[in-house]
């Protein structure tokens, strides 16, 4: 599941020309959480510490409501 999230990622940020440090940004904030995100950020890319703070805190938000959805789909699917 994680290296297909990656690669969907990967292709994502590839297909709509994302720069660099924002895709490793979303990836650290998607995988990991914001305060690692902005970590991330503040080691490499001092500009987007705040941007790594808010990627972080939309993905945790977002990804659990996608998570159940895609629970309850798969569920469904499987007659459950």
């Amino acid at each position: 599941m994680l290296v297909g999230g990656l690669t969907l990622h990967l292709l994502i940020c590839r297909l709509f020309k994302i720069e660099y440090g924002y895709m490793i940004l979303s990836i650290v904030g998607c995988i990991v959480g914001g305060p690692t995100a902005s970590l991330t950020a503040a080691a490499n890319w001092k500009s987007l510490i705040d941007s790594g703070l808010i990627l972080g805190v939309l993905a945790g938000a977002v990804g659990n409501y996608v998570g159940i959805a895609v629970a309850y789909f798969t569920k469904f699917l499987v007659g459950g």
